[in-house]
């Protein structure tokens, strides 16, 4: 690597990442709004956030954050009954050896009291040994005491407006959480990653 690739590299990430803790920033904004429902007494409230850095802390490689969903009548014992995760993972070298990978923003629910983790959350390189079966090409699953999570995946350089925040994300989370949720929640524009298996894992189609 020569002097001027070096200044380049360094300017790309210097710039990516204010853009990427912009979008962020509206991403939780728009979720707990989204998914507070007064009418049903429930309000999303931000727990906790994690990631990782590169080897001697020269780049951030992933962002983590979980959002509890809490029903007020619980409120004062601050359990929530399910979690949505909001992870984007800019360098990996095991998801990279999926066919297809980019860096990506992956969304995921859970059930219960106990909060997502950055390392017990999705990720794709590892779902089918996690037990996390693909429903379609979009959606993932998950059994946790009976109960249903799920994730899916985006490509995040298309996240580049607060409009595909909202049609991309917010709609077919809330759709998903919705007292009927349909067997497709996503729009016909989606651009979230379709996958399919194969015997040694998976790969993300065109």
């Amino acid at each position: 690597m020569d002097g001027i690739k070096l200044l380049t590299a360094a300017r790309i990430i210097a710039k990516a990442g204010e853009q990427i803790e912009a979008m962020i920033e509206i991403l939780k904004d728009k979720l707990i709004e989204g998914l507070t429902d007064e009418q049903k007494k429930i309000s999303a409230v931000y727990l906790l956030g994690d990631g990782e850095n590169s080897d001697g802390n020269w780049m951030i490689k992933s962002f983590f954050w979980d959002i509890a969903l809490i029903k007020e009548e619980k409120r004062k014992n601050k359990k929530p009954y399910a979690h949505i995760a909001i992870k984007i993972v800019l360098y990996d070298e095991d998801e990279l050896q999926i066919s297809g990978w980019e860096p990506s923003l992956y969304i995921m629910y859970g059930p219960g009291e106990e909060a997502f983790n950055f390392e017990d959350s999705l990720w794709l390189s590892s779902a089918k040994d996690d037990e996390w079966n693909l429903d379609g090409y979009r959606l993932w699953r998950f059994k946790e005491d009976d109960e249903d999570g799920w994730g899916f995946v985006l490509p995040l350089v298309k996240m580049d407006s607060e409009k595909a925040l909202v049609e991309q994300i917010i709609e077919p989370v809330k759709k998903l959480l919705g007292d009927l949720p349909p067997s497709d929640p996503f729009p016909s524009n989606s651009v979230a990653f379709r996958f399919t298996e194969v015997n040694d894992g998976i790969n993300i189609l065109d």
